[in-house]
Order: C-alpha cells, then structure tokens, then sequence
C-alpha cells in the first residue's frame, strides 16, 4: 500500500526516516507475516517497525488498503480512480494521522471495500484483475445479481428501446447507477431492480403495448 509521507523512527533508534517504498511495504505486509521479517526486510529494527505501526494506526486484523495499494488489488492503473470513488461517495474511507505531503494519507478497510464492490462490482474489468479475494467477491455479486445497459434491460422490459428503460429511470421507477462513460456516463440496472418492476409494474398497460409494438 502505498502510503507517500515519511515518518521518523524516534531519534534514540534511527535518524532515517521512512520512505514511501517502505511504509507501503510495511502496510502491505503488516499482519501477514512476523514483525522481525518485516524488520529484516527493511533493515530496520523491530522496534523501529513498531514505531511505524503506531503512527499509521495499523492492527493486525484490519487488512487496511492505501489507494495506489487497493488500485492494485483490483487491478486499476491509476490510484486517481479509487479517490474518484471517494469523492462520489461511492466508497468510504478514513484519513489515517501521516501525511502524504500536505494531506493525510486515505486508508481503505476490507470491510467497506467489499461492501462497495458488492454494490457497484461493475466498476472494475473482472479480467484485469490478479488473483485476490476481491475477484472472487466481484465474480460471485455478477452471478448472483447481474447488471445490464439500457440496451440489454430493454428486452427484459419487453420494450425495444433504450431510450424507454432510462425513461423508466427518469421516472423512479427503475432504480439505477450511472457507470463512467463518455461525457455523461451511462445508466446500468442490477436484475433484481428489473424484477421488482416487473413485480409491481407502475407503467399504463396501453403505453407499454404500444412501445412493444412499434
């Protein structure tokens, strides 16, 4: 995980300070393997990865994600796409206490990213991802609960265009999610919201034998 600040071990131990290469190292491996190999690995001492560990606020079972590290995990090139999701609200993430330049560092937990890929797991390619648990959460939310464009909804609709599915969004009656596309981004509807209006159709029987027809 990339975390682009420096801190300082305490002057006692080390007047060198801490790198971005290595607080990403230290935050991709924290946790995953012992405290000494993360120290012999970084030439550090195990007290100065202890110090390091404090400041960013990491715990063994947190599996905690920077941007440019979680970008990785799913296989993105830019780190700017996982802020972008931030900046939506699409994705929730707290400000860890080390700063990257002027800014505080954003860190992103498991938890919350697997319950946004689980909302919205359309907004990674499944086939250029690496193997990682997060590929198998986005696989599994495709088969359970796909999600179409207007023009493959039309069909399940039973109208022809899909000019008529994003009318059925205009309306609220079909809750959808726009994807980033183009300059405007494109409307896509998960099957189950399709289902629930073929449940309880709002649309007057004659305007919808009329656009089946034409």
């Amino acid at each position: 995980m990339s975390v682009t600040t420096q801190i300082a071990d305490k002057p006692a131990r080390s007047k060198y300070k801490w790198t971005p290469e290595e607080l990403e190292y230290l935050s991709d491996h924290y946790g995953l393997v012992s405290d000494k190999t993360i120290a012999c690995n970084l030439d550090r001492s195990v007290y100065g990865v202890a110090w390091a560990v404090y400041r960013l606020r990491l715990r063994r079972k947190d599996n905690l994600y920077t941007a440019t590290a979680l970008a990785r995990a799913l296989g993105i090139a830019e780190p700017e796409t996982v802020i972008g999701w931030v900046q939506r609200g699409w994705l929730k993430c707290r400000k860890g206490p080390v700063k990257a330049g002027l800014n505080r560092v954003w860190v992103f937990n498991e938890k919350t990213v697997v319950k946004f890929l689980r909302q919205r797991p359309w907004v990674v390619n499944l086939k250029s991802m690496p193997e990682h648990y997060f590929r198998s959460v986005i696989r599994r939310e495709w088969e359970r609960d796909p999600w179409y464009t207007c023009q493959q909804a039309a069909p399940l609709l039973e109208v022809k265009a899909a000019c008529t599915v994003e009318d059925y969004i205009h309306r609220g009656w079909l809750p959808a999610d726009k994807k980033p596309h183009g300059c405007h981004g494109a409307w896509i509807v998960r099957l189950s919201a399709i289902q629930a209006l073929l449940a309880n159709d709002p649309r007057p029987l004659s305007n919808h034998s009329t656009n089946n027809e034409a």
